[in-house]
């Protein structure tokens, strides 16, 4: 069995002035797992992941600081952060998470 989102079916969410979030699989679809694409323009703020999320930039740059070190996450590249990790998100990019 399999599920097809069109892109005109992700539901759009406006999560903040610098972010907005374009989401494809949700819990309602799958509880296990859940994809979206994120269009971030500057800095959104100190984040806590509440699961383990994969970063996967596909134009730009995204800035990822965890305590002291600033990560540089470019087109192409990726970065899984753990549950319960805390972090500053920033950058200008659009981003797939998983």
């Amino acid at each position: 069995m399999y599920t097809l989102v069109k892109k005109e079916d992700a539901v759009a969410r406006q999560v903040s002035d610098t972010k907005v979030v374009h989401n494809f699989i949700t819990k309602d679809i799958s509880p296990g797992v859940s994809l979206a694409v994120v269009e971030n323009n500057g800095d959104f703020g100190e984040v806590t992941a509440l699961q383990n999320y994969c970063y996967y930039v596909i134009e730009g740059v995204l800035e990822l600081t965890f305590a002291d070190e600033v990560v540089r996450i470019e087109a192409g590249d990726a970065c899984l952060v753990e549950q319960g990790t805390t972090y500053n998100f920033a950058g200008d990019c659009k981003a797939v998470v998983v």
